[in-house]
């Protein structure tokens, strides 16, 4: 529920997030984890003490991980 909000307004500035949406599939490769890891701290930094933010910060391990591997994929799966 937090992405979705997110997905409508907050996301729409950002280069890679505002491809997650409540309806679809994003996958996100090694190639695209910089760009990803980027959007991740301009959202948090517009955002503090939110849930969005909370939920982020949660996320930006994995998308390490994904920087550092290959054959890795960060998915988020829409309803």
């Amino acid at each position: 529920m937090v992405l979705a909000r997110a997905a409508r307004n907050t996301f729409s500035g950002t280069r890679l997030l505002k491809y997650v949406v409540p309806w679809g599939d994003a996958i996100f490769n090694q190639a695209q984890a910089s760009d990803l890891a980027n959007d991740i701290h301009l959202v948090k930094s517009a955002n503090p003490d939110t849930p969005l933010f909370d939920f982020l910060s949660q996320v930006e391990p994995l998308v390490e991980n994904l920087s550092r591997e290959t054959h890795l994929y960060l998915w988020f799966v829409g309803d």
